[in-house]
């Protein structure tokens, strides 16, 4: 048996052994005019942290050198798994997952004969015997997603054909009374329709979201918020939320309360923790504070049920932290990740995500739509014309090409234009409504193979081209089937060799797809 603390410490070596490389200097160039990426109404790619607002990049004018993470962190990928996803059972629908016996004997091993280690903490089955089911099938899926009010039918049947959902915070508290209970009422729902889907229950790790919408705050204290002795004052994320105090035991034990009272449902099959990253910044008042956060997600996770999954929003390439974070894993079965997109982090995140699948965690990427003409998008004000725009192979290739470059085994992509499923925002949300992510996959024959910037990795059915210095993407499928998506124009004053135009020629799909067998709701 492998020791956990071993492998992350010597991924963690590996990474902070690269103080003295530098990354390629064409990574690190980035033409704004052609990148910047900007805000719609309705909000187009509302990220988790900032509460479904997009705001600007800050400081395009920063070139500090990237540094990229060694290659042999990347090592030889799993190409284990396959096959179809079975069709629900009857003895599915009567076991609930907390139910169902999983045994020792099940622990998995990567085809390179790497051995999956489950998180410090968690029984030694979990990866990956309750992670979602995964095959090579199609692109494997998952949402982000609230309602302030109570979901229609056709979302719920939307939602019930991705892979995972996490049911972000303030849902249902116009209509159920609390976050809480809107989230258990959707899970349900959810759960009625494919009793396979993984319900994630939204818990922040720092910011404190105030307020009548969750009922765990009648019992909240004020004292246990962060104080700044400096204004003497409790010290709130963007003078707006207050943060949260992990060196405070009593409020330690009404947060991890919180998630052990979700999960004692049948139906919500883990915690879903956002703002990892916020709780050791270094403007913080108190110092060393990410340890006091530790502490307490480690708490989490020994009391955590067994069958049931912890996912934080915890990698992130050039921050601080040396190794991106990958230290969350050792209590984390996976991670999501965002604000890759900046050219400096696309390099970098490409080995995060393949480190982390290597040791057997889950990967939730946030993809986002390019290349999108703000002024056509926002005059559209029926939600097939938004899908069938978003679904453009020069807006959807370059996020699915890049995410198909490390995809393995319990990889997902959740491709959206936001996170709030009110009628009148319009979001873009439903994975299974675009031809380029539901058709035919097929297993991997390689890794990637990177040539300056440009990189490449073959499917079975499935041809991939990108460069990550223009954002440029082709996705060639193979046996005579049409091509979905292909390269975007060049980025401004730059110029990059694609593959042969007579190799690929561009569908016009109709970006609505086939939903994948999904049971008609109950």
């Amino acid at each position: 048996m492998l020791d956990r603390n071993n492998v992350v410490e010597s991924v963690a070596a590996d990474v902070a052994s690269i103080d003295s490389l530098s990354v390629e200097r064409s990574i690190n160039q980035i033409n704004w005019d052609t990148n910047h990426q900007f805000s719609f109404t309705p909000v187009l790619h509302a990220g988790i942290e900032n509460d479904g607002i997009l705001t600007e990049m800050s400081n395009p004018d920063d070139t500090t050198t990237a540094k990229p993470f060694p290659d042999d962190i990347f090592g030889t990928v799993c190409t284990a798994g396959g096959g179809k996803t079975p069709d629900v059972t009857a003895e599915d629908m009567a076991h609930s997952p907390s139910e169902r016996n999983f045994s020792a004997d099940d622990n998995k091993t990567n085809e390179d004969g790497t051995e999956v280690v489950p998180p410090s903490g968690s029984s030694s089955s979990n990866p990956p015997n309750i992670y979602p089911e995964w095959s090579w099938d199609h692109v494997r899926t998952y949402v982000s997603i609230r309602h302030s009010h109570r979901y229609s039918k056709a979302q719920i049947r939307a939602l019930a054909a991705q892979d995972i959902v996490m049911l972000e915070k303030y849902n249902g508290p116009k209509t159920y009374g609390s976050t809480e209970e809107g989230t258990f009422q959707a899970a349900k729902r959810i759960k009625a329709v494919n009793p396979n889907v993984k319900i994630l229950f939204y818990l922040n790790a720092m910011v404190h979201y105030s307020g009548k919408s969750y009922a765990a705050n009648k019992t909240w204290k004020d004292e246990w918020a962060m104080f700044d002795p400096k204004k003497k004052s409790i010290f709130k994320w963007r003078e707006k939320h207050p943060c949260y105090d992990h060196r405070n035991l009593e409020f330690r034990e009404w947060w991890i309360q919180r998630a052990l009272d979700k999960v004692a449902h049948d139906e919500i099959d883990g915690v879903f923790i956002d703002g990892i990253v916020k709780t050791d910044k270094r403007f913080l008042p108190v110092k060393n504070h990410g340890e006091a956060y530790l502490a307490t997600a480690n708490e989490l996770r020994e009391r955590l049920p067994a069958g049931k999954i912890l996912i934080g929003n915890g990698l992130r390439a050039n921050t601080s932290n040396k190794n991106g974070y990958l230290e969350h894993l050792e209590y984390l079965d996976g991670s999501y990740l965002e604000n890759w997109t900046r050219q400096k982090n696309l390099a970098p995140t490409l080995k995060l995500m393949s480190a982390a699948l290597k040791k057997g965690r889950i990967i939730m990427l946030n993809g986002e739509p390019r290349n999108v003409n703000k002024t056509e998008y926002d005059q559209m004000r029926n939600l097939d014309d938004r899908y069938d725009y978003l679904g453009k192979p020069e807006i959807i290739g370059f996020s699915l090409g890049y995410f198909l470059l490390v995809a393995e085994p319990h990889a997902h992509l959740s491709y959206h234009s936001g996170v709030d499923a009110h009628p009148r925002m319009m979001a873009v949300f439903d994975n299974t409504r675009f031809e380029a992510i539901t058709r035919k996959l097929g297993k991997p024959l390689g890794d990637y193979v990177k040539n300056g910037n440009e990189y490449t990795r073959e499917f079975e059915y499935l041809k991939v081209w990108v460069n990550l210095e223009t954002t440029q993407a082709v996705l060639t499928v193979k046996d005579g089937q049409d091509t979905l998506p292909s390269m975007p124009s060049a980025s401004v004053g730059q110029s990059s060799k694609s593959p042969s135009s007579s190799d690929s020629e561009t569908s016009q799909s109709n970006g609505k797809g086939t939903p994948r067998g999904i049971l008609d709701e109950l």
